[in-house]
């Protein structure tokens, strides 16, 4: 029952690259990552979204569909 303008402020701290170094204890040395994907729950109903990187396209989920969405990560922030 989360208000949507809560949704929306916590996907605008997702950032598409994630150093785990600055979240693990780790060498001095960089790993970086891309954010590929979140499964999502709302309304006793799950859905995903997932980045394909051959594609550079993200889908998603939802029971039975699977749906191309757009390259931009604005369009995932506005379906959740």
């Amino acid at each position: 029952n989360s208000p949507a303008q809560d949704i929306a402020t916590i996907l605008d701290m997702i950032s598409l690259r994630i150093d785990l170094s600055n979240i693990f204890t780790m060498t001095n040395e960089r790993y970086m990552y891309q954010f590929r994907g979140m499964i999502c729950y709302y309304g006793l109903h799950y859905s995903a979204f997932f980045w394909n990187s051959e594609m550079r396209q993200w889908f998603s989920f939802d029971d039975m569909n699977v749906k191309e969405v757009g390259a931009d990560w604005a369009v995932i922030r506005d379906k959740c």
